[in-house]
């Protein structure tokens, strides 16, 4: 799924992103594993 919204921070800040969701268990009641958060983020233009 494509995204009209741009990523204007560097990618180290996406990737500690992704990993606080992944460690805080913030996605599907702590179900969901880091890659399958890492491809929802994949629409964002770089």
């Amino acid at each position: 799924m494509e995204s009209s919204l741009k990523w204007t921070d560097s990618k180290v800040s996406l990737v500690e992103l992704i990993y606080g969701f992944y460690y805080l268990e913030s996605t599907d009641n702590g179900e969901a594993d880091l890659k399958e958060i890492a491809n929802a983020f994949e629409g964002f233009q770089y």
